[in-house]
């Protein structure tokens, strides 16, 4: 409780508690700054919760008797949202205790043995730089009546994973979901999640990201063909639609599985994949990455390193070479 306060307080700002042997500053949670202004006049009067202040756990602490703040800042313990029950605790909250038109500001953290520490901060033009997984894991009525909060958070993403297909697990269907503007997420992940087989029922992609979704900021574009099973596209599910809606894409990376195997012929790998003919052809010119893992393994000698030889072209086609021609036509594309 706080002594000592014979008027209510209309703002409070918490600062660092640098320890001394050097760790990152302590935050204290959001709870029990509410609790400690429990029976004090402030406890009605408080607009402003600044400082180091954190969220701890997946959900949003409930409204302790404060109400109504005007401004809020706040390290949450996560740097990405992926579920959809995730927005919509963090909703929940904001309706409880936020007034209409509050200025947020809150930082990227990640919880270590129950303390936050801040990993990414924000700024003015940036409120929550979080990464946004799409689609999110849930299901769509947990999105319902949360569009405020929904936009809040990707509007202020800076990278977006996409999931190229839709699958049981995902939320869609809301009506929140259509027309989002990622108006902050400058890069663009696309990857297959973890532990998706031959088995899992691969939908397409709701249109609500095909098609209304906006990615216009985007300016990095990466690939991931790591992971999922062998022979599934990463653009059958709608992503090439994705890819040619990116007016200010500048760069685009390929990440082909880890070649692991010495033995038989060396491995081949594109230097022009096929999946660049999916990009607009109007835009700058075009700069492509490629990665290659070697998995080397040991040897009586030390270790033996896989041989693979480089391919021009992946694939020839009408719409690749009309890519090329139109953002390379006249520049070097860069390869690292």
């Amino acid at each position: 409780m706080l002594k000592g306060v014979t008027g209510g307080l209309r703002s409070l700002h918490l600062l660092d508690k640098v320890i001394a042997d050097g760790h990152p500053p302590v935050y204290t949670p959001l709870h029990l700054v509410a609790e400690s202004l429990e029976r004090t006049p402030s406890n009605s009067t408080i607009t402003s919760l600044t400082g180091a202040i954190c969220f701890v756990g997946p959900e949003a602490p409930p409204a302790s008797g404060l109400e109504c703040l005007e401004c809020l800042e706040a390290v949450w313990g996560t740097t990405r949202f992926a579920d959809a029950s995730q927005v919509k605790a963090l909703h929940k909250f904001r309706s409880a205790w936020l007034a209409k038109g509050a200025k947020e500001l809150y930082h990227a953290g990640q919880t270590d043995n129950g303390d936050v520490r801040l990993v990414r901060r924000a700024t003015r033009e940036c409120p929550a730089p979080f990464d946004i997984h799409l689609p999110l894991i849930g299901k769509a009525e947990e999105l319902a009546g949360i569009r405020s909060t929904l936009q809040f958070f990707v509007s202020s993403a800076t990278l977006v994973n996409l999931h190229p297909y839709l699958l049981d697990q995902h939320a869609t269907g809301a009506r929140e979901l259509y027309g989002l503007s990622f108006k902050n997420a400058d890069k663009l992940h696309v990857w297959i999640p973890e532990g998706m087989t031959d088995f899992h029922v691969r939908q397409p992609l709701p249109i609500w990201i095909t098609e209304s979704a906006q990615f216009g900021a985007v300016k990095t574009l990466y690939l991931d063909h790591r992971r999922g099973p062998e022979g599934v596209s990463l653009y059958g599910g709608g992503v090439d639609k994705v890819m040619g809606r990116l007016p200010k894409l500048a760069k685009v990376g390929f990440m082909r599985r880890p070649i692991t195997s010495t033995n038989g012929p060396p491995a081949v790998v594109p230097l022009m994949w096929a999946g660049l003919k999916h990009c607009a052809v109007e835009g700058g010119p075009l700069d492509v990455l490629v990665e290659v893992n070697l998995c080397a393994r040991p040897a009586q000698s030390g270790f033996v390193v896989p041989i693979f030889h480089w391919q021009t072209v992946e694939e020839e086609s009408d719409e690749l070479d009309a890519v090329l021609k139109a953002r390379c036509d006249g520049e070097e594309c860069e390869w690292e």
